[in-house]
């Protein structure tokens, strides 16, 4: 999943989801690169604009819940916010991946990028200033 102005590296992404098990429940994706996001929101939350990854068993999983669950979040800001409250009560954590950007940083991205992990690239957000 991810934003309109999210763009995704599909090779990148198949090689980080190739590692995971499908058969099993998996939430992944990153963190804001913002302290300030995610000290607002949460560390343990995969920001939708880096897009998130969910494995079949968990989405199955979270089908059965979704409707009331949302509404029992309703005061949460962000739908990516709200889907990472209800997938932690199913109980599954965020698995991290480091490919994954939400860029909510200022300025230019030159050193995110030049410094990038030795991690695939697998998303962008807010691409263009």
């Amino acid at each position: 999943m991810g934003d309109d102005d999210t763009i995704f590296f599909t090779e990148n992404l198949v090689t980080v989801l190739a590692k995971y098990d499908h058969n099993e429940m998996y939430y992944i994706g990153g963190n804001s690169e913002s302290m300030e996001q995610n000290v607002a929101h949460t560390y343990d939350m995969a920001y939708g604009g880096g897009g998130f990854a969910i494995s079949y068993p968990l989405v199955a999983a979270l089908v059965k819940i979704l409707d009331g669950c949302i509404n029992r979040y309703a005061a949460l800001f962000g739908s990516d916010h709200k889907v990472q409250a209800c997938i932690s009560e199913i109980g599954v954590q965020l698995t991290k991946e480091l490919g994954f950007h939400q860029t909510d940083i200022r300025g230019n991205l030159y050193g995110l990028l030049a410094a990038h992990p030795m991690a695939p690239l697998v998303s962008l957000h807010h691409p263009t200033p």
